[in-house]
C-alpha cells in the first residue's frame, strides 16, 4: 500500500508539470482529475472526493457550468493532496476565480488565496465582517422559512429557537427582522451543547401555546442532533399540538410540519453569478456570506391533519410529501 502510495504521488506531480507544460504551449489536456482547455478567464471548482457526495457536487457543478460565462474546471481534493501541485494546476490554467466547496475544498484553496479570489460555499463560512471571506452558507436563508410558516400555519404568532451563537449568531441576527416583517416573534436562547440545549427545548414544550407558537429546528449539530432533541421536539409538539418546522430536510419525513432543503443545480448557478463579478470590472467581487436561498421544500400530511392544517389549499406545492404510499 506504501509502494502504491508513492507512485501515485509521483505520477500526480508528473502530472502537474505536463500539465503546466501544455498549458503553456496552449494544447488542451485531459487528466484523470478533469478536462480542460487553457482559458484566461477560467473559474475552478474545488471539492473534495468523496464517492457518497459526489451526486450532489455533481449537481452543483452542472448548475454552475449552466449559469457562467467562463470556463469551469472541477478539481477533486483527495487525501494527497498536496498544496504545490495545486499551485502550479491554478497557475497553469490561469485560474481566475476558485469556487470551494465545504470545509476541505476551502482549505485547499487558502493556499492561493493571496492570488487568487475564493468563494466560499460551506455550513460554516468565516464572518464576512471581520474578514475578506465571499460566499454562501448552507444554512437556510430564514425568509423562506417564516414565508411558509406564515403560510401553512397562520394563527402561529411566535417561534422560539435554540442556537449556539459561535455558530448561527450571524443568522438570527438575521433572521429577527425577518419575522418581525412577518408578523412573527421569534424568541432565541443561547445554547453551546447539547445539553443545555435539550434543557431549553423541554422549558420551551411546557411554556408554549397550541396552534400560537412553533419550533425551529437549526442545522446546528451543537444543538441538534436525532438522537435526542429530535425525538424530544416530535413528541412534545405532537402531544401540545405545536408547529415544528425545520432547516433540515430529512425532518419533515420524521414529523416536521415542513423543512426545507438545498436544490444544488440552484445553488451552483448563485455560486456561478457570484463567480462572474470578479470578471464585472463595474461590479468586482466583495466580502458577503449569504445564506442558502436555492430551497426546495418537504412538507408532512399527516402532522398537518392532526393540527386541523389544510396545507393543500390555496395552490400550495411542494417538491415532496410525507408520508409516501409505501409509508
Amino acid at each position: 500500500m506504501a509502494v502504491f502510495r508513492q507512485y501515485r504521488k509521483l505520477y500526480r506531480r508528473v502530472s502537474i508539470s505536463l500539465t503546466f507544460l501544455l498549458a503553456c504551449l496552449g494544447c488542451t489536456l485531459i487528466e484523470s482529475n478533469t478536462a480542460w482547455s487553457a482559458d484566461p478567464e477560467a473559474i475552478a471548482v474545488v471539492y473534495p472526493d468523496i464517492r457518497q457526495f459526489k451526486d450532489i457536487f455533481n449537481q452543483i457543478i452542472s448548475g454552475i457550468e449552466a449559469a457562467s460565462n467562463h470556463k469551469v474546471i472541477p478539481y477533486a481534493i483527495s487525501n494527497d493532496f498536496v498544496p504545490d501541485e495545486f499551485q502550479s494546476w491554478a497557475h497553469a490554467l490561469n485560474i481566475k476565480v476558485i469556487i470551494a466547496i465545504g470545509s476541505s475544498g476551502i482549505k485547499a484553496a487558502d493556499s492561493v488565496k493571496s492570488k487568487i479570489p475564493i468563494i466560499s460555499n460551506a455550513f460554516l463560512v468565516p464572518d464576512s465582517k471581520d474578514n475578506d471571506v465571499t460566499g454562501i452558507s448552507l444554512a437556510v436563508d430564514p425568509a423562506p422559512l417564516f414565508d411558509h410558516l406564515t403560510s401553512l400555519a397562520p394563527n402561529v404568532k411566535r417561534v422560539s429557537v435554540v442556537y449556539n451563537p459561535e455558530i448561527s449568531g450571524w443568522l438570527i441576527d438575521n433572521a429577527e427582522p425577518l419575522a418581525k416583517k412577518h408578523g412573527l416573534r421569534l424568541i432565541a436562547y443561547k445554547a453551546s451543547d447539547i445539553k443545555s440545549a435539550a434543557r431549553l427545548y423541554a422549558k420551551i414544550l411546557e411554556q408554549s401555546k397550541p396552534i400560537e407558537d412553533a419550533i425551529w429546528l437549526l442545522q446546528d449539530k451543537s444543538t441538534v442532533n436525532d438522537e435526542i432533541i429530535l425525538p424530544l421536539i416530535l413528541r412534545g409538539a405532537w402531544n401540545h399540538s405545536l408547529v415544528f418546522f425545520s432547516s433540515i430536510g430529512t425532518h419533515a419525513k420524521n414529523g416536521a410540519l415542513f423543512s426545507l432543503y438545498p436544490d444544488y443545480t440552484g445553488l451552483g448557478k448563485s455560486l456561478a453569478k457570484m463567480a462572474d463579478e470578479h470578471f464585472n470590472k463595474t461590479s468586482r467581487l466583495r466580502p458577503r456570506i449569504e445564506p442558502l436561498k436555492d430551497l426546495q421544500t418537504a412538507v408532512n400530511i399527516r402532522t398537518a391533519d392532526h393540527l386541523s392544517l389544510d396545507i393543500i389549499k390555496g395552490g400550495n406545492k411542494f417538491d415532496l410529501i410525507f408520508p409516501t404510499p409505501k409509508d
